[in-house]
């Protein structure tokens, strides 16, 4: 993909609320524990997995996936690259309904953040 997960995983630490933060280190934990992949990973590299995995741990609720979803991972990313927070509720949308969409927008932004950089 580019930017690292590590980078990734500080960004989000760095940008999300302390309460929030716990939810992330054990979902991160659970990740690690049944795919043996942390959250980062699957965010970026198999979303659909991550998907999976939050509607079984919190329900097949979508506005609870979303709720996770927006504020754990995609609004600390976007803070963090200085992206239009406009663009949460598209991503959180794509990633409930259309991941293979998800997948190509957050590798589209991430791409041109590493163009930037370089």
């Amino acid at each position: 993909m580019g930017i690292s997960e590590e980078r990734i995983y500080s960004i989000i630490r760095r940008y999300t609320n302390r309460s929030l933060q716990e939810y992330f280190n054990n979902l991160n934990r659970e990740c690690m524990r049944i795919y043996n992949h942390s959250c980062i990973n699957l965010l970026l590299e198999n979303p659909s997995i991550l998907r999976s995995f939050i509607a079984d741990k919190f329900g097949s609720n979508t506005s609870t996936i979303a709720y996770i979803v927006r504020y754990v991972f995609i609004k600390p990313l976007l803070l963090a690259l200085g992206e239009s927070l406009d663009l949460e509720e598209e991503l959180t949308g794509l990633f409930i309904h259309d991941i293979k969409g998800f997948e190509e927008r957050l590798r589209h932004i991430l791409e041109k953040h590493l163009m930037i950089a370089q």
